[in-house]
Parts: structure tokens; C-alpha cells; sequence
């Protein structure tokens, strides 16, 4: 008869960390201890006919997430100086550096990549450089920032200190118009994507607001839409949209071909409840805000399930309503747009 133990770890918020095997001796029932960092240790006790386990030393055990995916680091805050945050909607990460649509307060900000204020730009209006509630952005080749400018029914460009380059858009429903632009997304030939709110559409345009194409409409169906959040193009020009209100993403050819959906309403794995925002890391997996159930949803290019972590609060690796998600494809690190928390965390 094998004698052994599973000693199950949890952060102190009681989320899963590991499971590991150990042999020791007998002892019934289940026993709780805390061992540091608020980490703590559930071991439970078995017996087992089996010809060999091998026990492990936990003394100097190497504590990891299964997930894959620790939280490093979180700045913000509620407020208006220099590096506080209103509602914020999304977040980039471009050469070392992040940048914050900080919607309330009509501006962008600009953070190192450990989250140390380094400039921003804009104020409420309607002239260049000015905003009426800046919800998304995206960067270029060449670091231009491109920005959803969403009540002034536009999009603005900027070099990357935020000096104003050019804009396009008015208000209405005919090609390259808006009403209300919500999400922004970006392929290698740095033509832009850009989803609607109200028209319910993707427009495409090139990098000097040249319009292209569009697709979408009103429904359910294959290459429909009830509201639209944000997109992302892979490394073979694929896009992937955040379908909210149908609680899946779809994802389409760079012409607007629909090609598959995944996700349904739901909070087991691979399930979602407002997908609202959506980024693609250097092997093209797809990473979701699912906003009302707190928490960050990985898939394959082809949507399948891979991973999922968070929960509901304002700990360190919670969420409250998270919108906004990015993922630096050298480093493989993941920015999120905590909105509820008003704050940026990061994660291995």
C-alpha cells in the first residue's frame, strides 16, 4: 500500500496555482497552512496500491501558475493628473512603451512598459489633436498612433510623442463616415481596421484614411453583429472581431470573407459574456476581455480553448469589467485594460 499526498496551492485569493505529489505519512483529513507570500497549502492524504511515485522535496518548491501567466504589475488610478485614469477602454504596447486612451478625460497617455508616466496629449474639443472620448488605439509600422476619436465620429493619427499628423471621418452611415467608432485594429501593410458601435460595420482604410472596404451588419448570423467592440489582424492578415453582445468572436479574411466564430454565452471554458476586447500574440493566439465574467480567455488562431484566469474583485489579478488587452509579441507579455479598477495590469 503506497502512502501519499496531493498538496494542492492557492494564491490568498483561493485561485488555483498548482497541484503537486508528495509522499508522506498518513494522516486523515484535510490540513490548511499558511507558508508565505499569502500562499497556501490544502494537502489531502491517501493510500494507494502502486508500484512506484516519486516524492517530491516542496521545501524549496518553485511556486508557478498552471495558467502560465502571472501578474507583474498594475499603475492607474481614479483621477486627472499625470498618470491617473478615468474610464479606460483599451491599451497598446509599442516599442517599450504603453499608451492609454484615457477616455473621461480626452487624452492619451504615455507610460514606459513598467507603467511610469512619460507624456500625453490631447483635451476635450473638435480640432485636430483635441478629442471628444478617445476609446481605442492602435500603432503602425513606423509608430504612428491611430486613435477611435468616438463622439467626434473620426480617427485621428499621431507620431508617437503625440504630435498630430492627419484625420478622416464625419458623422453619418456612408463609406469611410461614422457613428460612433469604437474599436481599431491594424494589418502588416498597416492598413487600418475599424469597427462601429451603431453602424454595426467594419471599415478598412489605408494608412492615410484612404477608404477600402466594409462589412457587417444588424443580426446573429455569420458575419453579424448586435455591437462592436474591438478587432485585431494576425500574421496571415486574418481578423478577429469582438462580437459582444452575441458573446463570441468572428473572425474573417482581410476582405471581409467570414471564415469561423467561437465562444458562446457562458462562464465554462471557452465560454464568454461580452467579449469586449480582443489582441493576437507572436503565434497568432487569441487573447478576450470577457467583460462580465471578470476574467482574460485564451484560444488558438482556430478557437480553441487553451487557458482562462481573473476573477471578480480589485486584488492584484482581478477584474472589475476588463475592456482593453494587448500583447507584446517579443516579450509575450499581456496588457489589460482594467476598467472598472481604472487601472493597466500586466501579466507574464
Amino acid at each position: 500500500m503506497y502512502k501519499f499526498s496531493i498538496i494542492h496551492i492557492y494564491d490568498k485569493n483561493f485561485t488555483i496555482l498548482m497541484n503537486r505529489l508528495n509522499r508522506l505519512n498518513p494522516i486523515s483529513g484535510i490540513v490548511l497552512f499558511f507558508a508565505f507570500a499569502g500562499i497556501f497549502l490544502i494537502t489531502n492524504f491517501y493510500e494507494l496500491s502502486a508500484e512506484s511515485v516519486t516524492p517530491i522535496n516542496y521545501t524549496n518548491m518553485d511556486i508557478t501558475n498552471d495558467k502560465g501567466h502571472e501578474f507583474l504589475n498594475s499603475f492607474g488610478g481614479e483621477g486627472k493628473d499625470d498618470g491617473q485614469l478615468s474610464e479606460i477602454n483599451d491599451v497598446i504596447i509599442n516599442k517599450n512603451f504603453i499608451y492609454v486612451p484615457d477616455y473621461e478625460n480626452h487624452r492619451i497617455q504615455k507610460f514606459t512598459s513598467d507603467g511610469v508616466f512619460v507624456l500625453n496629449w490631447g483635451l476635450y474639443g473638435t480640432g485636430p489633436g483635441e478629442f471628444n472620448k478617445p476609446h481605442s488605439l492602435v500603432s503602425d509600422s513606423k509608430d504612428n498612433i491611430y486613435v477611435t476619436d468616438m463622439n467626434n465620429h473620426r480617427i485621428q493619427k499621431f507620431t508617437s510623442d503625440g504630435v498630430f499628423v492627419t484625420m478622416w471621418g464625419t458623422e453619418g452611415s456612408g463609406d469611410g463616415q461614422f457613428l460612433h467608432p469604437h474599436g481599431i485594429g491594424i494589418d502588416s501593410s498597416d492598413n487600418v481596421y475599424v469597427t462601429d458601435a451603431e453602424l454595426l460595420n467594419i471599415q478598412k482604410f489605408d494608412s492615410n484614411g484612404k477608404f477600402l472596404e466594409k462589412w457587417g451588419s444588424k443580426g446573429s448570423g455569420d458575419g453579424q453583429f448586435t455591437w462592436l467592440e474591438s478587432v485585431d489582424v494576425d500574421s496571415s492578415g486574418n481578423v478577429y472581431v469582438g462580437d459582444m453582445k452575441n458573446d463570441r468572436i468572428q473572425k474573417f479574411t482581410s476582405d471581409g470573407k467570414f471564415l469561423m466564430e467561437f465562444g458562446e454565452k457562458g462562464d465554462n471554458e471557452g465560454q464568454l459574456s461580452f467579449p469586449a476586447g480582443v489582441a493576437l500574440d507572436a503565434e497568432d493566439n487569441v487573447y478576450v476581455t470577457d467583460q462580465n465574467n471578470h476574467r482574460i480567455v485564451k484560444f488558438s488562431s482556430n478557437g480553441e480553448f487553451i487557458t482562462m484566469w481573473g476573477t471578480g474583485g480589485e486584488k492584484n489579478g482581478q477584474f472589475s469589467e476588463p475592456e482593453g488587452i494587448d500583447v507584446d509579441k517579443k516579450t509575450g507579455k499581456i496588457y489589460v485594460a482594467d476598467t472598472g479598477n481604472k487601472r493597466i495590469q500586466i501579466f507574464s
